[in-house]
């Protein structure tokens, strides 16, 4: 076995080898990105010779790099077996058309090249059938000043691309839906999805950002808007703690802003001084709360994460918040409002020429089993409770929270991640969800928000004193840049 593995290394590299020696031939020595590019480009190329005058349906996703937060990333061909048994259960297409799931490769192995493909596709008139897409919200390491999310996706804007008309408008297809209950979908977070032609997006899952503090406290002392949190933190180390937490896992944009962009407009709504102000605001709590995080991360590794999960948001379960000592609360933005930034969505390729088959998998995607994250469509005969059997649909909606509402009663409806919750978090989760004040895509613009604010709070983390000028300063570039990227959306 061990002499097969190193044939196969010894004839992966000869094609790298011979890439190399063609280059300094001609003078000119190809960069390993070069070389990447060119080996995703073939393989687009041999999958559309293969495919071609074949009829199938495509559904290409990004979700695989959620996969990451167990430790390890799933594996491709088990996504693709469990994606044909999630199609086994709800019955197959109507017309038997086969089904073709496209995971998009990793970011250092030809995922920009992929990216182009496809978008050149789109372009022309065709591309894939279905999108399953991920969020930009999923977190940025503080610790580290970088986003866990990639820089470049497929749809950077999604509210963007609604409005140039590359979905296809679902309206006429949901009323006779086989699986999702339209009905019982949240109507404020769905409302994202619909434009002037109807419903073009179907959002799946979304976050409401909890923070636990670790006391018993009166729920009418708790901060009701950015203001009054950054005013009470500054009295009550708890929420200092709490804020501390939220920003360390970079939910700033979240936890402090509603709507920063008119994407129809093409504008950015933010005043560029007051943005100054509450970066510079969210900076000099940070500092307040750094002893604080330190402290946490210096216990054990079980009780750090726990702690940390609990402050950031997921609903999962962390801590059990029956006991008397804890007390929850949802982040309120700057004008009081609770927000609902989409994580994870689906919709439909307006080109696609298979507009029912297409529609099959969307009504799949939001049916009340699917979104229920139950295991169900894991082959019993090999599921194993490892992360390489946690596929991305697995883990499609981790600390999340399903657009479908009846996953979310305190009777029977079941959902995978909160189903351990006891019923103070019960009872908040549903309050918070009824008072949604603006649920969005998340896209570029949001990342680039938190991605500035990272990097500061790292500078802070690691000791560094921030002057005013400092922050000013990442501000100003920040904000040229948000203005450029709606301009050119």
């Amino acid at each position: 076995m061990k002499y097969i593995a190193l044939a196969l290394v010894l004839l992966l590299c000869l094609p790298l080898a011979a890439c190399q020696s063609a280059g300094e031939e001609s003078g000119q020595s190809k960069t390993m990105a070069e070389i990447q590019k060119e080996a995703a480009q073939a393989g687009a190329s041999a999958e559309a010779e293969e495919n071609a005058g074949k009829d199938v349906l495509r559904v290409v996703t990004d979700m695989d790099c959620r996969s990451e937060l167990m430790g390890k990333p799933s594996q491709a061909r088990q996504g693709k077996k469990t994606f044909q048994t999630i199609l086994k259960h709800f019955g197959g297409t109507p017309s038997g058309i086969e089904v073709q799931l496209e995971i998009l490769p990793d970011v250092d192995k030809g995922y920009d090249a992929e990216l182009t493909h496809i978008r050149t596709e789109i372009a022309a008139g065709a591309g894939p059938d279905v999108f399953l897409m991920s969020g930009f919200g999923y977190g940025i390491d503080c610790y580290e000043g970088e986003t866990m999310a990639p820089e470049n996706t497929l749809f950077q804007n999604p509210e963007s691309a609604m409005k140039k008309g590359l979905f296809l408008p679902l309206d006429q297809y949901i009323e006779d839906a086989q699986f999702m209950e339209f009905d019982k979908l949240d109507p404020a977070v769905m409302a994202a999805g619909r434009n002037d032609q109807g419903q073009v997006v179907l959002p799946m899952f979304y976050q409401l950002d909890q923070a636990v503090v670790v006391k018993e406290a009166d729920p009418g002392s708790l901060p009701g808007s950015w203001d009054e949190g950054v005013a009470i933190a500054g009295q009550d180390e708890h929420i200092l703690e709490a804020y501390g937490f939220g920003l360390r896992f970079t939910r700033f944009r979240n936890m402090c802003f509603g709507q920063v962009a008119d994407n129809q407009k093409e504008e950015l709504l933010l005043d560029q001084e007051m943005f100054f102000q509450r970066c510079k605001e969210a900076v000099n709590l940070y500092a307040q709360a750094v002893p604080h995080l330190k402290e946490a991360a210096s216990g054990s590794y079980v009780d750090s994460l726990s702690k940390m999960l609990a402050f950031v948001g997921y609903w999962a379960g962390y801590p059990p918040v029956e006991d008397a000592a804890f007390t929850s609360f949802v982040f309120h933005n700057e004008k009081g409002q609770i927000n609902a930034p989409i994580e994870t969505w689906c919709a439909v390729n307006k080109n696609t020429k298979h507009p029912e088959d297409a529609f099959f998998i969307v009504d799949c995607l939001l049916s009340k089993d699917f979104l229920s994250q139950e295991a169900f469509w894991i082959p019993a005969e090999t599921y194993k409770y490892s992360s390489e059997q946690m596929t991305f649909f697995y883990l499609a909606g981790e600390g999340l929270v399903p657009v479908h509402t009846g996953l979310l009663s305190n009777s029977k409806g079941r959902y995978k991640y909160i189903e351990t919750l006891g019923n103070t978090q019960r009872e908040l989760l549903k309050e918070a969800r009824e008072s949604i004040g603006y649920a969005y895509f998340t896209s570029n613009v949001d990342r680039e928000i938190d991605q500035m604010m990272a990097e500061l709070m790292k500078r802070v983390y690691d000791g560094e004193a921030l002057t005013d000028e400092d922050i000013r300063k990442a501000c100003d570039k920040c904000y040229t840049t948000l203005k450029m990227m709606l301009a050119e959306s």
